[in-house]
């Protein structure tokens, strides 16, 4: 049992550690449509009322007022765990009437260890969308793919340590319009949206 006045530790899993709030009593999960920009509702306030950061260090974008699902990303094969807290914060926090919530990255170790990954979705196992059905249209070649890995262990045994993380994201969506009075302008295609994303940490 979690209570909303506890610190929340839960283990890494889903696409963005974001989903995992939407288990904290007083807390909802947002998902976005844009790219890696789900957020959370807590206490009722909205999502610039948290307080999103990574290993204890702010991770939100001060200029823009944007906490949605904070800026630096990594891989959740790279998370130990995702704190939220929703109230009586302690001393060490702050700037937050919504919630705190802290993405602790794992690191390494005296052994060495790692982890591989891979989610596709491709076109066989996708419908059409409600614009292709009713113009006719072609279905587009939409998927989504993401893979990578970590590893980590020891530079110096008990002294030195090291944890690497790549991963990999193409998304393909699908796109129609139709235009009744001129069907020749008529379109279905997808958007081509991809990123690169690695972190690397040294611990003594």
């Amino acid at each position: 049992h979690i209570s909303a006045t506890e610190l929340a530790e839960l283990p890494a899993g889903a696409r963005s550690y974001m989903a995992f709030v939407g288990t904290v009593p007083g807390a909802v999960f947002v998902p976005a449509a844009g790219f890696l920009n789900d957020t959370m509702l807590a206490n009722g306030q909205p999502a610039a009322a948290n307080n999103v950061s990574m290993d204890g260090a702010t991770n939100i974008d001060d200029l823009r007022g944007s906490n949605v699902g904070g800026q630096a990303r990594v891989a959740n094969e790279a998370l130990q765990e995702v704190q939220v807290i929703t109230n009586q914060f302690d001393a060490e926090y702050g700037r937050a009437s919504g919630a705190v919530i802290n993405a602790v990255t794992k690191s390494g170790t005296n052994s060495f260890s790692g982890a591989a990954f891979a989610f596709f979705t491709g076109t066989k196992v996708t419908a059409k969308n409600y614009f292709n059905r009713v113009g006719g249209l072609p279905k587009p070649p939409t998927g989504k793919d993401e893979w990578g890995g970590t590893l980590g262990g020891p530079i110096l045994r008990n002294k030195l340590f090291f944890f690497l993380t790549v991963e990999r994201a193409v998304l393909n969506r699908p796109q129609a319009a139709n235009f009744s009075t001129r069907p020749e302008l008529s379109y279905s295609n997808v958007t081509d949206e991809s990123a690169w994303n690695t972190m690397w940490r040294i611990d003594h």
